[in-house]
């Protein structure tokens, strides 16, 4: 398992975690955008579980880390934008 992706996937959860959430108030884009990060976040957590059983080689197992931590990102963008905007 690559470790600095695993700290970097734990670190925006963390930030995830940490974000206000009020689905009253957020925009049904946002709301569909958010669903469809966290779905293609839950198929690659899938496609993790299963690797470990599969005995994937550490590329493909970098490669759905880093697709992990990418979607974080867009969902940590996604997620702030929306706070600020209702902070307006």
């Amino acid at each position: 398992m690559p470790p600095m992706l695993i700290a970097e996937s734990q670190r925006l959860e963390a930030v995830l975690a940490s974000l206000p959430v009020d689905a009253q108030l957020t925009r049904a884009g946002t709301a569909l955008t958010v669903a469809g990060l966290e779905d293609r976040i839950r198929w690659v957590d899938y496609r993790l579980s299963l690797a470990n059983e599969a005995g994937i080689n550490p590329r493909q197992a970098d490669l759905l880390w880093r697709e992990r931590v990418d979607l974080l990102n867009s969902l940590v963008a996604v997620r702030y934008a929306d706070a600020r905007t209702r902070a307006f």
